[in-house]
């Protein structure tokens, strides 16, 4: 009887449960705008102001705009570096229902140590084009394009990567299938998409997601082509070969135990560490605290001077070229 009221109300309701998974809410500055007041009405804004591009923080910026494979644009900034400029550029990779938004204060924390920091608004968020967000192929090559346009320009750099939760996901299929990036960083990753959606659904559902998740897996493959149980995270970052930085905000039990089970499985990865990383939010606008941008930087710098004789001399192959 469960099972059938849970069909009946999945098939009434389309994608009902984890529409946002894939269709995900666009984070933009009108919506910046609409929480804080928001925040003012309830009588709880913080004491920090929104951010809404990376001058806010007092640092220099550059516009992006990149064309993806399928022709959509993808928005995003480069942050430009102060002090001592490193030969180091680092990719940020927003989680689902986030934006470039999310992250100027964190993109200012690294480009205060010196680092290149690009980030973006991943398909169909914030102001980026598209109808609906990829953890696959489709999301993967948009990352490669996205090297492909830093490396060009940037091309004796190294190149970093950070993903955030389904930022993640990309970022470790990217380093899988893409020889470019000389490190990784994941926080909040997750082993693979059908546990993580299962997850998702109990958290949302309780009790009856086991009698809703069936069918909603089922609506899901049809309507985006995607197999859910196809992509298995453990698997791929088994076999990197590159310097891997795993974090977690230990926000819940199960995304620390997903983020250390993703660590024991870098089983070939020549250096790996593991780290507790104290996320603050302003308006829902991340930084770090003092020690975990010490841990990132630590990270950064050492492996760049650690990378810097397996550099491979002359250009670099870009993935579309």
């Amino acid at each position: 009887m469960l099972m059938l009221f849970a069909a009946l109300l999945i098939l009434s309701t389309p994608l009902l449960g984890i529409n946002e998974l894939f269709y995900p809410v666009r984070i933009d500055s009108v919506s910046i705008v609409y929480s804080s007041n928001k925040l003012i009405q309830n009588d709880t804004l913080s004491p920090a102001l929104p951010l809404y591009n990376p001058s806010n923080t007092g640092m220099q910026y550059k516009e992006w705009d990149v064309v993806a494979k399928d022709s959509i644009t993808l928005k995003g900034w480069e942050v430009l570096p102060e002090g001592e400029i490193k030969n180091l550029s680092v990719l940020l990779v927003h989680d689902v229902n986030e934006s470039k938004l999310n992250y100027i204060r964190f993109a200012a924390q690294l480009a205060s140590q010196g680092f290149r920091v690009f980030l973006f608004d991943l398909r169909a968020h914030g102001v980026s084009g598209g109808d609906y967000f990829s953890y696959g192929y489709t999301g993967v090559t948009d990352l490669m394009a996205i090297c492909d346009q830093m490396l060009e320009l940037y091309s004796k750099d190294m190149l970093a990567i950070y993903g955030n939760g389904a930022g993640a996901a990309l970022a470790i299929q990217l380093c899988a299938y893409d020889s470019r990036p000389h490190m990784l960083m994941i926080n909040n990753g997750f082993t693979n998409l059908q546990e993580h959606f299962m997850q998702f659904t109990q958290v949302k559902w309780g009790k009856i997601s086991q009698y809703i998740y069936p069918v909603l897996e089922r609506q899901l493959e049809k309507q985006t082509g995607f197999q859910v149980n196809s992509l298995h995270l453990d698997s791929l970052i088994a076999g990197l070969s590159i310097p891997v930085l795993v974090s977690s905000n230990a926000e819940s039990s199960y995304r620390l135990n997903q983020a250390v089970q993703l660590f024991l499985a870098a089983e070939k990865v020549p250096e790996k560490k593991f780290a507790i990383v104290d996320f603050s939010k302003e308006l829902n606008q991340a930084s770090v605290g003092y020690q975990a941008l010490k841990q990132l930087s630590t990270f950064l710098n050492g492996t760049m001077m650690r990378q810097k004789n397996k550099s491979v001399k002359g250009k670099r192959k870009l993935a579309f070229q």
